[in-house]
C-alpha cells in the first residue's frame, strides 16, 4: 500500500514539475502577475526595467497582458563620472559626482609658482576657523586672480561656507571651482566679478546670499542647486540684486544690478517647484534647465522670457501655473509630460512663435485642467499638436478611449483638427472645448453625451455638418437640421453655416451661431421667443435677419460684430426696451437703423433687448 502511494505522489510530483515548466506555453494556465515598476540604475547598483512576473511560471513580461515575453529585466550599473578634481591644499582626488566614490588620491605635485601640475591647484585663499570646526573661506590672497579652486579640506578640516564679499570685485576672476563640502555661499560673495564666465554652485549648498552674483555683467552660465537663495526668496534675480550694505569698502564702484545681459544659460539641479515671477524679465536667457525633481511652475515663472527658444518640463511637474510662459516670444516648441494635470490662465498667452506643442496622447491630454483659453498653449495660431513627432489633424475613436470628458478649451483654437470621432466613453463636452477649430468640418455627437458646453463647438469656421445619434436622450438634430437641439427645453444651442432651424425649436442658445462667418442668411421659425447671448457674434458675412414678433428677448452681444449686417426687420418694433431705454417703434421699422442698433457697440450690444408683454 505504501509503496503504491509513493507512486502515486511520485507521479503527482513530476506533474507539477512538468506544469510549470510548460503550463505557460499555449496559455495552459491563468497567469498571476506581480508588477514591477521601473528602478533606475545608480552607480552603486543595478536597476530594473518595468515589468510583469507570472508568480506560477516565473517568466517575465513587458505588459500587463502577459502578450510579450522577456529573458532580462535588469539595468546594468552606471559607469562612474568623474568630473574635475576634488581638492584639499595638500592632496587632490577624482570623485564620481553620483556617489560620491573617490578614486586617484594623491598629493600635489607643485611648480615653482606654487601650483599644481597636475589639477591645477593653487592655494591663493585665506580662511578662518569656526567653532564647529569648519574652515571659512575668507578671500584670496590677491584680488588679481584669474582662477580659484577651493579646496574640500584646508589642513584636513571640511571647508563649508564662502564668507560674506570673499571675492569681491576681483575683477580678473575668470574661474571659480566650488566643491561639495560647501554649504553657504555668503552675501554678495562675487560682487563685482565682472571677467566671470561660468559658475557651478554643487547640490551641497544650502543657502546664496543676498546678491552673491551682482554685477557679473560677464556671466554667461550659471548652474544652481535651487531658485532662489535657499530659504524664503523664490525668485532667481535675488542673487543679482541687493543693498551692498554689508560689504566692508570705504567707497563701492558703480555695480549694475539685475540679471547680467550676457547670461544665456541657467541650470537648476534641484528643488521641488520653480516658484511665482522664479525667471519672470529674464530677458536675454535662451535656455533653462527644470530638474526632475521640481513638481509645479509658480505664476509668471517665466513670463516676459523674451530670448527663451526651448525649455523641458520635466514629467515630475504637475501643474504649470497662471501666466508661466506668457510672452515667452522665441518659444518655438514645447513638450507637456503625461503628469501635468493643470494649465492656469494665460500660461502661454502672447507666445507668438510656440508652433509645435508634443504631447503623449490625446487621452491624456483630456486630463488637464485648462483654467482658460490662453491656458492652453494650442490657442496660439500656428500651433500644431504631435504625438511622436507625427501631425495630429484626426481625433479618433480610439484616441480617446477610456476618456469620459472632453474638458473645457481641450482644443481650444487648434487651426489644423479637421475630424472628430468622440468614442462611446464620452460624457461631457466642456465649454470652449473646440471653440474656433478653423478646419474642422464635421461631427457626430454619440448617445452617450449627456451635457455640452456653452461655446463648445463656436467659431468652427468650417463646420457643416452636425449629427447627434438618434439614441441621445438630452440632445437631437431633429429635421436634419445641421444642428445641436437640447431636447428637453428646445434650445438649439449649437449651429453652423448649413443649419436650418426647426419650427419645433423655441430659442436660440448662447454662442450658439458665433464665429460662423460663412453663414449669410439665416431663417428664425415664429416658434422662437428667445436669442441668447453672442448667437451671432462675430458672424461677418450675415446680410439680413427677420425677427418675429414671437421673440421677446434678445441676448447682450446677440448680433456684436455682424459687420455686414445691412438689413434687420422686426415684425412686430413695438415694446423692445434697452437698458430702462425705450426703443422707438418708428426707428426700428427702418431695417437699416435697426440693423445699426442691433451691431452699435457703444449703445447697445452690452446690453440685452426685452420686449414688454404687459
Amino acid at each position: 500500500m505504501k509503496k503504491h502511494l509513493f507512486k502515486i505522489i511520485s507521479i503527482f510530483t513530476i506533474f507539477i514539475i512538468m506544469f510549470n515548466l510548460i503550463g505557460c506555453k499555449k496559455n495552459k494556465h491563468h497567469h498571476d502577475f506581480r508588477h514591477y515598476e521601473k528602478t533606475e540604475a545608480t552607480c552603486e547598483k543595478e536597476g530594473n526595467i518595468e515589468y510583469w512576473k507570472c508568480t506560477t511560471c516565473n517568466k517575465y513580461f513587458s505588459d500587463a497582458n502577459g502578450k510579450k515575453e522577456i529573458s532580462d529585466v535588469t539595468i546594468k550599473k552606471l559607469p562612474h563620472q568623474y568630473i574635475g578634481f576634488a581638492y584639499s591644499n595638500l592632496e587632490h582626488t577624482k570623485e564620481c559626482k553620483n556617489c560620491h566614490t573617490i578614486v586617484d588620491k594623491e598629493k600635489h605635485i607643485f611648480d615653482e609658482n606654487g601650483k599644481c601640475s597636475v589639477c591645477d591647484y593653487q592655494d591663493v585663499l585665506e580662511y578662518s576657523l569656526f567653532d564647529d570646526n569648519t574652515y571659512k573661506v575668507v578671500g584670496p590672497t590677491n584680488k588679481d586672480v584669474t582662477k580659484v579652486a577651493i579646496p574640500k579640506y584646508y589642513n584636513d578640516i571640511l571647508v563649508t561656507i564662502i564668507g560674506d564679499g570673499s571675492f569681491a570685485f576681483c575683477e580678473s576672476l575668470q574661474s571659480i571651482t566650488i566643491p561639495s563640502s560647501i554649504t553657504n555661499v555668503g552675501q554678495y560673495s562675487f560682487t563685482g566679478c565682472i571677467s566671470l564666465i561660468e559658475v557651478t554652485i554643487p547640490s551641497s549648498v544650502r543657502k546664496i546670499g543676498e546678491g552673491a552674483f551682482i554685477g557679473c555683467t560677464g556671466l554667461e552660465s550659471i548652474t544652481l542647486p535651487f531658485v532662489g537663495d535657499g530659504n524664503e526668496k523664490t525668485n532667481f534675480s535675488y542673487i543679482f540684486e541687493g543693498l551692498l550694505l554689508t560689504l566692508p569698502l570705504p567707497s563701492l564702484p558703480f555695480i549694475e544690478k539685475g540679471v547680467p545681459q550676457s547670461l544665456k544659460e541657467i541650470i537648476i539641479t534641484g528643488g521641488n517647484i520653480i516658484g511665482e515671477s522664479a525667471f519672470t524679465g529674464c530677458a536675454n536667457v535662451e535656455s533653462i534647465t527644470i530638474p526632475s525633481s521640481v513638481t509645479s511652475i509658480g505664476k509668471s515663472a517665466f513670463e516676459d522670457c523674451t530670448s527663451l527658444e526651448s525649455i523641458t518640463i520635466p514629467s515630475s511637474v504637475t501643474s504649470i501655473g497662471e501666466s508661466a510662459f506668457e510672452d515667452c516670444t522665441s518659444l518655438e516648441s514645447i513638450t507637456i509630460p503625461s503628469s501635468v494635470t493643470s494649465i492656469g490662465y494665460a500660461a502661454f498667452y502672447g507666445c507668438s512663435n510656440l508652433n509645435e506643442i508634443n504631447i503623449p496622447s490625446i487621452a491624456l491630454w483630456c486630463q488637464i485642467d485648462f483654467q482658460s483659453s490662453r491656458a492652453n498653449p494650442l490657442s496660439n495660431e500656428q500651433a500644431v499638436l504631435k504625438i511622436n513627432k507625427e501631425e495630429i489633424t484626426n481625433i479618433t475613436e480610439e484616441m480617446l478611449e477610456g476618456v469620459t470628458t472632453i474638458p473645457n478649451y481641450a482644443f481650444v483654437g487648434y487651426h489644423k483638427l479637421q475630424s472628430i470621432t468622440l468614442s462611446s466613453s464620452i460624457t461631457n463636452i466642456g465649454y470652449c472645448a473646440f471653440f474656433g477649430c478653423a478646419s474642422l468640418k464635421s461631427i457626430t455627437i454619440p448617445s452617450s453625451v449627456t451635457s455640452i458646453g456653452y461655446g463648445a463647438l463656436s467659431e468652427c469656421l468650417s463646420l457643416s455638418s452636425i449629427i447627434v445619434d438618434s439614441n441621445n436622450s438630452q440632445y437631437d438634430s431633429r429635421d436634419n437640421c445641421n444642428a445641436i437641439i437640447e431636447t428637453s427645453t428646445k434650445t438649439l444651442i449649437v449651429g453652423c453655416k448649413d443649419t436650418i432651424i426647426p419650427s419645433s425649436v423655441t430659442s436660440i442658445g448662447e454662442l450658439a451661431f458665433t464665429g460662423c462667418i460663412s453663414l449669410q442668411n439665416i431663417t428664425i421659425p415664429s416658434s422662437i421667443t428667445s436669442i441668447g447671448y453672442g448667437a451671432f457674434y462675430d458672424c461677418t458675412n450675415l446680410q439680413s435677419v427677420t425677427i418675429p414678433s414671437s421673440v421677446i428677448n434678445i441676448g447682450a452681444g446677440a448680433f456684436a460684430e455682424c459687420t455686414n449686417l445691412k438689413k434687420a426687420i422686426f415684425e412686430d418694433p413695438n415694446n423692445w426696451v434697452v437698458n430702462e431705454k425705450n426703443l422707438s417703434s418708428d426707428e426700428l421699422k427702418n431695417p437699416e437703423l435697426a440693423a445699426a442698433y442691433l451691431i452699435d457697440e457703444d449703445a447697445f450690444i452690452y446690453y440685452a433687448w426685452t420686449k414688454k408683454t404687459a
